[in-house]
């Protein structure tokens, strides 16, 4: 609907804009999730996700 690029396919939206510059910043023609910022998000969320569960894992074999 607002027409970003997903996964490099070109769709039609209601919105148009143009990227005046292809760089890993905002993913060029590939789209967002090329960005260099999904990628840390990403990077960020399965380390946030491991911690939770070592911290899980420890606390249930303490209670054992």
């Amino acid at each position: 609907m607002l027409g970003f690029n997903v996964s490099g396919q070109d769709t039609y939206s209601v919105i148009s804009y143009s990227i005046q510059e292809e760089t890993i910043l905002n993913g060029g023609y590939f789209g967002f999730e090329g960005s260099i910022f999904s990628i840390i998000a990403m990077i960020a969320t399965i380390v946030g996700i491991l911690m939770y569960y070592q911290k899980k894992k420890i606390t249930i074999s303490l209670q054992n």
